[in-house]
């Protein structure tokens, strides 16, 4: 299961990224909408001081970055398992998401080292294209069943790329958005 940290931080000192980077062994993203990742460990910009950290242990690492950012101006919060982490799988993932997702999910406009916040069917998301043109989904636990039903029932809106034959991806990936699965993490 995904856990998460919330970090807060200043982008500019030196000292926080340093501390951070001891850490996490890789450094923080600092493009907006962007991620980085050691292979086990993500980090996804959500704001000019604010990233979320994806894990297999949340405590250990919430611990470890309070440690070291020890009389820093930071704030470290463990979010553990409050979110729930989906995949949505290929193309019929982007269709479903574009159903009621105002991004452009092309993989030419949104693909792998992005992120996005943005809204599913009223609920707030995360977004974040995987190299296999996969897209990961988190979302707050409690709304999790919510936005499950909603991609299996996701049909395009009229008008909508998807609608217009145009989704993204490539066809012979299909598969059904009801499988979205949750995901371990990155």
């Amino acid at each position: 299961m995904a856990e998460h940290v919330n970090l807060r931080g200043n982008a500019s000192d030196d000292g926080f990224l340093a501390a951070v980077r001891g850490v996490l062994r890789f450094e923080l993203p600092r493009v907006p909408n962007t991620t980085t990742s050691d292979g086990s460990n993500v980090a996804y910009w959500l704001g000019p001081d604010e990233w979320l950290l994806a894990t297999n242990f949340s405590t250990t690492l919430a611990w470890a970055l309070k440690e070291a950012l020890a009389g820093t101006f930071a704030a470290v919060t463990e979010v553990g398992g409050g979110n729930e982490v989906l995949v949505l799988e290929g193309a019929a993932g982007r269709e479903a998401l574009a159903a009621e997702c105002p991004l452009d999910l092309d993989p030419r406009a949104f693909g792998p080292g992005q992120c996005a916040q943005t809204r599913f069917a009223h609920a707030a998301v995360l977004l974040r294209p995987l190299a296999n043109g996969d897209i990961e989904l988190v979302v707050r636990r409690s709304f999790a069943e919510y936005v499950r039903q909603h991609l299996s029932s996701a049909t395009p809106l009229p008008g909508s790329r998807a609608a217009r034959g145009a989704s993204p991806g490539d066809p012979a990936r299909r598969s059904s958005p009801d499988r979205a699965r949750p995901r371990n993490p990155p």
